[in-house]
C-alpha cells in the first residue's frame, strides 16, 4: 500500500516534470526535505508498484502514475477550493488540504467538485481538470 508520504512524493515527480522528464533524485529529496536514502526508498517502492519508472538521468512517471497523481492534484485543488469558499485564505487552505487530501476517496472528491459548481480554478488559479 502507498503511503500518503509517497503519494506526496508522486506528485512532486509530476508538478516537476511538467511535460516529461527526469526528475531527478536529488531534487526530490531537497523538494520534500529529506535525505537522498530517504528519497530513494520512497521513488524506489514508487517505481516496484509501477507508478514511475527510471530513466539514465531521473524519475518519470508510468501513464498509472500520471493517472494517480492527476487525481492527487484534483483532489487537492478541490478541497482547497472548499476550504477556501469555508473562510480560509487561499495559502491556509493549501496548507489545511495538504494535510488530508491523499486520503479523500475520488467518489467524495467528484462529489464535491459537482456540490463547488465544477470550478474551473483553485483559489491559487490553477486548473481543476476532471
Amino acid at each position: 500500500m502507498t503511503t500518503a508520504r509517497e503519494l506526496d512524493c508522486l506528485r512532486l515527480i509530476y508538478e516537476k516534470s511538467g511535460d516529461g522528464w527526469p526528475v531527478r533524485l536529488a531534487d526530490v529529496a531537497k523538494s520534500m526535505s529529506v535525505k537522498p536514502p530517504t528519497a530513494l526508498a520512497m521513488v524506489e517502492k514508487l517505481v516496484r508498484e509501477g507508478l514511475l519508472k527510471k530513466g539514465p538521468s531521473g524519475y518519470a512517471l508510468t501513464e498509472e502514475g500520471k493517472k494517480e497523481a492527476e487525481n492527487l492534484v484534483m483532489a487537492h485543488r478541490v478541497v482547497e477550493t472548499l476550504l477556501y469558499r469555508a473562510g480560509f485564505t487561499p495559502d491556509e487552505a493549501c496548507v489545511q488540504a495538504r494535510k488530508f487530501d491523499t486520503f479523500v476517496p475520488e467518489v467524495v472528491v467528484r462529489k464535491l467538485y459537482d456540490y463547488l459548481g465544477r470550478p474551473n480554478e483553485c483559489p491559487h488559479g490553477k486548473e481543476i481538470a476532471c
